[in-house]
């Protein structure tokens, strides 16, 4: 590695080093199930929420729990569950275009070929 270029990410870390005790933090809160969700949700003004998981979590049924607590809170939501391993950006994006829509009903489930 050049020197100048050694000094300055050295001097970028010990920036960062410094600076992280300053910067506010605020210690997480474990839920202890996902019937808090809707609570935490509401606290916070959101109406909608955007459920992001993969096919495999989705087929196994491992979000009904969250998808009960939201519809019985009466909290809109989508579920996108096409995520790969490794997230491609045309993943990303469809999942920030679909956080950006308006949400017509309980439960839309995206289906699109990352072939397309």
């Amino acid at each position: 590695m050049q020197p100048v270029r050694k000094l300055y990410c050295r001097a970028f870390q010990l920036a960062l080093r410094i600076s992280i005790p300053l910067l506010p933090y605020r210690k997480p809160k474990p839920l202890a199930n996902v019937g808090e969700v809707p609570g935490v949700l509401e606290r916070a003004g959101v109406s909608r929420a955007l459920i992001v998981t993969d096919p495999g979590v989705a087929a196994h049924g491992l979000t009904r729990h969250l998808e009960e607590a939201l519809n019985q809170a009466g909290i809109f939501y989508a579920m996108f569950d096409q995520v790969v391993p490794n997230p491609t950006t045309a993943t990303v994006e469809t999942v920030v275009q679909l956080s950006k829509g308006e949400i017509q009903s309980k439960k839309i489930r995206v289906d699109f070929s990352l072939e397309d």
